[in-house]
């Protein structure tokens, strides 16, 4: 699990003991670590996080185009 998934929940209200019970994966001391990491680069993250929106978003909006041109 990426520090970006830990924070995108993080930002959705779960703690960190939230998170290892949801995704058994990452342990307890995994969360609280990525957690730190993204308080202490929120601003950074945050932009990283709206690119990779952006981006996704972009990629959506090519797909359906490229099927509505196919006539799907």
């Amino acid at each position: 699990m990426s520090v970006h998934q830990v924070a995108v929940l993080f930002e959705q209200g779960y703690m960190p003991d939230d998170i290892v019970r949801e995704y058994p994966g990452i342990t307890r001391e995994g969360a609280f670590a990525a957690i730190t990491h993204y308080l202490a680069n929120r601003d950074q993250i945050d932009a990283e996080l709206q690119a990779e929106a952006a981006e996704g978003e972009h990629d959506l909006r090519t797909y359906r185009t490229s099927r509505t041109s196919l006539g799907e």
